[in-house]
């Protein structure tokens, strides 16, 4: 109950005095308070109207004569209390008798040592401040089903992420999120297991999303493969083991951006809304980048991030840092060993494609000395890189980068700029604006290919 509520209590007893008894009251105050804050001391003058008969029984009486005491001192009587018990608690003070004399004495005799009223009343609006209001009750309520609906959408949305992954994606900082996941994990509504690639985190994701498969054991079919079993998706693969994880590609971010598998998904997210994933050793935005340009080598790189040199290569394409990586000192040889493997990238009807070793900026299967041949001849050859018309058009169709080109046509990414830059369309993938249509791509490789 709030001071204010008290004092109209307080005011109506009054008035009720005032109307059945008919009396005057005067001067009537706050006293006091309670030390447990539960009762208040008012502090009135009371005028009582008397006959004449009335006031001469009124009059002082000695203690012989009396056998009973007046109604009033009765009243003053219940209201002695031990003289311990009734001491002045005012530093300085001395004052002992009844409580409601020692009231009168604080309001009186300590006037000097601050407003009482005022402390009354600001310790009254504090203690009404710390008391939960229904009002409060109803808006943390109403603050919690959002928050809740929030959650949901981000699981829907993002599929198995981790609690520190939500709390970013939520952009809050307050532990309220947990109590509302860990309810939805005890109804039934969201599953968790431990993260397999960081045994610090926990996955959850929502229970009834169909696109998650579970397993009996717990685990998803993609972490009990072999360890090398995401390189397949990583150097440009079908996308298979995104479709084990759970996760269906391409998909848009909510902020517009169209991601075509998971390693794109992870680096979007770590370096464009600061979230670092375990797809990519939870490194901060930017870190991978500085670790690119500090290297000496890619053998560097390879050393700092523990990946395999081919997922080292695609990410350091993905990130647009190939030109870094080259022109740092000792790479050469180091580039060599680990694009070893990259050397035969394609095929068609049989034919390889194969790393040049002339010049650096000959497309695969296509020493220097060929290269000024090559320039003599119209139009696009795609045999040279083991390449058919219509393998081209639906690598082209649809992309909005030279990753994803460069993804489905299984070459490095020089060959991939080059062929785009001989179609007349490079620039325009280069911004990833948009994506290009299949009547552009036909188009361009109609008048461009010669084979």
């Amino acid at each position: 109950m709030t001071l204010s509520t008290r004092l109209r209590e307080l005011a109506d007893l009054v008035e009720r005095v005032e109307d059945s008894l008919d009396v005057e009251v005067q001067d009537a105050r706050l006293a006091g308070v309670s030390a447990d804050g539960d009762l208040l001391r008012g502090d009135l003058t009371v005028l009582v109207p008397i006959d004449a008969d009335t006031a001469a029984e009124s009059q002082p009486v000695t203690d012989d004569v009396v056998d009973e005491p007046e109604p009033r001192d009765q009243a003053d009587e219940a209201t002695d209390i031990p003289l311990d018990e009734a001491v002045c608690d005012v530093e300085g003070g001395d004052y002992s008798g009844s409580e409601h004399g020692l009231a009168i004495h604080k309001g009186h005799a300590h006037a000097d040592d601050g407003d009482e009223s005022d402390d009354i009343q600001e310790d009254a609006e504090l203690d009404a401040a710390d008391e939960p209001t229904a009002e409060g009750d109803d808006q943390a309520v109403a603050d919690e089903v959002p928050l809740e609906e929030q959650i949901a959408d981000v699981l829907e949305e993002e599929g198995k992420v981790s609690s520190k992954e939500i709390e970013l994606l939520l952009e809050t900082s307050s532990s309220h999120y947990r109590n509302i996941l860990s309810r939805m994990q005890r109804d039934g509504r969201v599953e968790s297991r431990r993260d397999p690639d960081d045994g610090r985190l926990r996955l959850y994701w929502l229970a009834d999303n169909e696109n998650l498969p579970s397993s009996e054991d717990g685990t998803d079919t993609s972490e009990s493969e072999a360890p090398d079993a995401d390189l397949e998706e990583d150097d440009g693969g079908t996308g298979a083991g995104d479709e084990e994880s759970g996760e269906t590609f391409p998909r848009d971010c909510r902020c517009g951006a169209t991601l075509e598998d998971s390693l794109e998904l992870a680096i979007h997210r770590t370096e464009e809304h600061g979230v670092p994933q375990a797809l990519l050793g939870h490194l901060d935005p930017g870190e991978f980048e500085e670790i690119v340009r500090e290297a000496e080598g890619i053998q560097d790189v390879i050393d700092e991030v523990d990946w395999s040199s081919e997922r080292t290569l695609r990410i350091i394409g993905m990130y647009g840092l190939g030109d870094v990586i080259s022109a740092a000192p000792g790479t050469d040889n180091d580039v060599e060993s680990v694009e070893e493997p990259e050397a035969v990238t394609a095929t068609n009807g049989g034919a390889a494609t194969e790393t040049g070793d002339g010049d650096s900026t000959a497309p695969v299967g296509q020493k220097a000395d060929e290269s000024d041949d090559a320039g003599a001849e119209p139009g696009l050859d795609l045999a040279k890189y083991g390449i058919g018309r219509d393998e081209l058009v639906d690598a082209i169709a649809g992309s909005q980068t030279v990753h994803h080109v460069q993804r489905d046509l299984r070459v490095d990414r020089d060959t991939t700029i080059q062929i785009l830059t001989q179609l007349g369309l490079f620039e325009e993938m280069a911004t990833g604006c948009r994506s290009i249509r299949e009547k552009q791509a036909r188009d361009a490789i109609r008048k461009e290919v010669t084979a």
